[in-house]
Order: C-alpha cells, then structure tokens, then sequence
C-alpha cells in the first residue's frame, strides 16, 4: 500500500521531527553506496543540519521565497516501507519515494530511495539522517532541489 499525501507546507513542524544532531542529505546521483557514503568524501546535493534545516524551513516559508514564490503544489508518494534494523530504540528504514511537483505549468518528477535513521526520545521517534537517494540522472528537466523531498 502507498502513502499519497499533498504537501501543506508544514515547515516549521517538518524539521522539528529531526533530532538535535539530525542530518538531511542529498548524495550525489549515480555513486556506489550512496545510501553509506560520508558527505566528506564526495561533493554532495544538500548536506543541512539541524540549524541549516531551520534555516531552510524559514526561508522557504517567507512569501518571498523567490524559488517558491508561488508556491509549487507537490505530491510525495511513500512505498515499500522497509525496516532494516531495529534495537529497540534507534531504527533504519528505507521507503522508495517519487515527488511531483507542479509549479508554473511544468510538472518536475524526483524519483528514488529514502533511507531514514531513527532514535527514540521518550515516547516518540525523532530523525537522526534523512538521506534521499534519488534515480534521476540530473537535475536538469527539474531546475533544482528548491523543494523539500
């Protein structure tokens, strides 16, 4: 079963789900074992932490948000949900993912695989690493990453 969902442009609430070290990353296209390899070691789409993942949620959030201004109407569809590991409190789950984003006429398709660290915090699960390993060949038809994938 898929998860269809329409992005409300949750922001702020988005990156609150990360925990305080939480990472969101972006490797680059067509490298071996983009779902390990360290940011160090290769030149990478988007490597944020959590201050920079605030900093991306406020500045996309502002109604001047040049890249987002009018704001896309974007789709993320979540399937084969996967638990890799789990030891009871920290767990590694992969999901594949295809975004479309409709903005200005053009249609934009991201399509690719989710890889998620998770770590309990009190009663919940909090994300460590949110690396998306996308298919696409580059960036080209799609402009850029200006969206949250």
């Amino acid at each position: 079963m898929a998860s269809i969902s329409r992005d409300k442009w949750q922001l702020e609430e988005w990156q609150t789900l990360f925990t305080e070290d939480g990472e969101y990353l972006i490797p680059p296209f067509n490298v071996e074992n983009a779902e390990t390899i360290d940011p160090s070691e290769k030149l990478f789409y988007i490597v944020d932490n959590r201050e920079t993942l605030a900093a991306r949620a406020e500045r996309m959030s502002r109604k001047d948000a040049y890249a987002e201004s009018p704001r896309s109407n974007i789709r993320h569809i979540v399937t084969n949900v996967s638990i890799l590991s789990d030891n009871g409190s920290e767990l590694r789950v992969t999901n594949n993912l295809v975004v479309y984003r409709f903005r200005r006429d053009e249609l934009s398709t991201y399509v690719g695989e989710v890889y998620y660290d998770l770590v309990r915090q009190d009663t919940e699960f909090k994300i460590r690493c949110k690396r998306v390993c996308l298919d696409n060949d580059s960036l080209k038809p799609q402009g850029s990453l200006a969206i949250i994938l």
